[in-house]
């Protein structure tokens, strides 16, 4: 059978086009891959080199109260006399913060696949509770937040947003410096949302340091508690779940600014 020209043509045509298209596809699909397998092989970098510093950071204070208990079963009645609540308050102290360790990491994995229903809401009572409860028992360090009287309404989920407030304010307040200054402050943003900011007069971050903020083994670089090294961690990966970005600066001789975004409400 002879074909006529052009069906003969459609045929090549057609025939020539699943060939290469099949071969675009692949290598889209190994591209792809690759870049997955990078990914994987980083992120699992990362959670080993958190892994050893979460280990660390147990191991010790176990030690610590290990040791303590060992005075205070080997003492002798003179010594417990005069040293006996030193040493239990010293076991109940790290206890504590190992305790707030453990929870970090619970948090960690709880809010690594949690969803949440996102609305509306005046930023300002979530932010007010979570300065209240940091200060509740260091009145000292109240006065030394500036922040503004007028706030936005956002679109996310206030209880995550308690939880990044309180990892960043109490950052702000642990990388600060002397006499403590911290000033909170927002604007309108980009593409309707709203970016939020807090800034210290703590000591200016390296290169390094601004990369490893928000990694889980930023606590070693940056010589960050690791409770609190978790909660900023846990802050990033809520703020993008609900749409934003965040980051940090350290462009001046001093201090550090990290930064936020979320959408903003639309006015009814």
């Amino acid at each position: 059978m002879v074909f006529p020209a052009l069906v003969v043509e459609f045929l090549v045509f057609r025939y020539l086009s699943e060939l290469f298209g099949d071969k675009i596809m692949r290598e889209q699909a190994e591209r792809e891959l690759r870049k997955t397998a990078e990914e994987l092989q980083i992120r699992n970098e990362e959670l080993n080199a958190f892994a050893r510093t979460v280990a660390h950071d147990l191991k010790s204070p176990v030690a610590q109260m290990i040791g303590f208990a060992e005075l205070l079963r080997e003492a002798s009645p003179d010594m417990l006399a005069n040293k006996k609540d030193e040493w239990i308050n010293n076991i109940v102290r790290i206890g504590e913060k190992s305790a707030e360790t453990i929870q970090a990491l619970l948090d960690l994995a709880r809010y690594e696949n949690e969803e949440a229903q996102f609305h509306s809401f005046d930023m300002w009572f979530t932010f007010e509770a979570v300065v209240f409860k940091l200060h509740n028992n260091k009145s000292e360090n109240k006065q030394s937040i500036k922040f503004p009287r007028e706030w936005p309404q956002v679109v996310g989920n206030p209880n995550w947003m308690s939880e990044v407030w309180y990892s960043l304010i109490g950052n702000a307040i642990q990388s600060g410096g002397e006499p403590l200054k911290v000033e909170v402050s927002w604007q309108q943003w980009l593409d309707n949302k709203v970016k939020f900011s807090i800034e210290n007069n703590g000591r200016k971050l390296s290169f390094a340091e601004q990369e490893a903020f928000f990694q889980l083994s930023g606590a070693t670089t940056l010589k960050r508690d690791i409770s609190l090294n978790l909660g900023i961690s846990i802050a990033k990966k809520l703020i993008e779940k609900q749409g934003g970005e965040i980051g940090v600066e350290s462009t001046n001789n001093i201090g550090s600014t990290v930064w936020f975004t979320l959408p903003a409400a639309i006015p009814s």
